[in-house]
C-alpha cells in the first residue's frame, strides 16, 4: 500500500496493532469499493490470496467476502443484518493495555512483574539510549533470531516487519523507541508507534532471553518513555503459546477475539 494511504488509513481504521502505517505500507493493499476503503492482507498459508484485514460496514461489501480478523461486534453485525456464514474460526486474540498500568506496575496482579524488574535493576549495569545505530539493531537481531527455536510463518512475517521498521526510527516522530544496553552491547529495544490523540501502538519488543527481568523491565521503561499514548495495542499470539501467557501475565485492560470468516449471500 503506498504510504500516504497508509498514514491516512491508520488513523480511520479500528484501532489495532495491525492499524500501524508501516504494517499497512508493507503488507497491505488498498481498495475503494462502494464508497468504502478496503484494506486487503495475504494469507500466509497461500500468498496468491488476498482476503480483507477488516470488516467492511457497506453491506455491498460484506456479501461473499472473506475476512481475516472479524471481531465479536463484527460478528453480531453481519449476523443481524442476516449474511450467511459459510466458514467461522477463531484464529487470535489482541490485547489492549494502559501505558499508566505499566508505569504504576501496582497491587498484587503486578507482582510478578515487579519483582522482574527489580531482578534486572538489582544485577545489571544498564545505559538507556532513544536511537541506535542501524548496524548494531541489524547484529542484535540476527543474533535475536538465532536465539528462537521455531520460526513459524507468523514469526518470519514479524521478523520481515522489524527488519523494515529500522530505517524509520530516526525519520518519524511518531516511532518512539528504547534501546537497552549492557557492557556496550545491545541486549534488547523496543518500539512503538503513535497513532492519534491517546492512542498507541506496541510494535516489538526484542529481547536477549539470557538477561533476567529484562522483558517485563522494559515494558515499564517503555511506557515511562512513551507518554504520547494510554491506550496501546499491542497484538496476539498467533498460536504462540509462550507469547499468550507472556501478555497474559502483563494484565491487559482488554481482550479482543478475532475470527477468520468466509461469508455468502444475504439470506433470505
Amino acid at each position: 500500500m503506498k504510504g500516504e494511504m497508509a498514514k491516512k488509513l491508520s488513523i480511520e481504521l479500528r484501532f489495532s496493532h495491525f492499524s500501524s502505517r508501516y504494517w499497512l505500507e508493507l503488507f497491505c493493499e488498498h481498495e475503494l469499493r462502494n464508497g468504502e476503503n478496503l484494506v486487503y492482507i495475504q494469507m500466509l498459508d497461500d500468498p496468491q490470496r488476498w482476503v480483507l484485514q477488516y470488516t467492511p460496514r457497506n453491506l455491498k461489501n460484506l456479501i461473499n467476502a472473506e475476512i481475516m480478523w472479524a471481531t465479536e461486534d463484527e460478528l453480531r453485525f453481519i449476523k443481524s443484518n442476516k449474511i450467511k456464514i459459510i466458514k467461522m474460526e477463531k484464529v487470535m486474540t489482541e490485547y489492549f493495555y494502559k501505558n499508566s498500568d505499566f508505569r504504576a506496575c501496582a497491587g498484587s496482579e503486578n507482582k510478578r512483574n515487579r519483582k522482574a524488574a527489580n531482578i534486572f535493576e538489582k544485577n545489571y549495569d544498564y545505559k538507556i539510549i532513544h536511537i541506535c545505530d542501524k548496524n548494531k539493531i541489524i547484529d542484535f537481531l540476527k543474533k535475536w533470531d538465532g536465539q528462537q527455536k521455531e520460526k513459524t510463518a507468523p514469526y518470519t512475517r514479524n521478523l520481515k516487519f522489524c527488519y523494515y521498521l529500522i530505517d524509520y526510527l530516526d525519520r518519524d516522530e511518531n516511532l518512539k523507541s528504547t534501546f537497552v544496553f549492557i557492557d556496550n552491547c545491545l541486549v534488547g529495544f523496543f518500539v512503538s508507534e503513535y497513532l492519534y490523540e491517546n492512542y498507541g501502538i506496541g510494535l516489538h519488543q526484542k529481547i536477549d532471553y539470557n538477561i533476567r527481568g529484562l522483558g517485563r523491565w522494559l515494558h515499564r521503561e517503555q511506557a515511562i518513555y512513551f507518554k504520547e499514548a494510554e491506550y496501546v495495542a499491542f497484538g496476539g499470539a498467533v498460536g504462540d503459546s509462550g507469547i499468550e501467557n507472556f501478555k497474559e501475565s502483563l494484565n491487559p485492560y482488554k481482550k479482543e477475539p478475532y475470527y477468520y470468516l468466509k461469508l455468502g449471500e444475504i439470506k433470505d
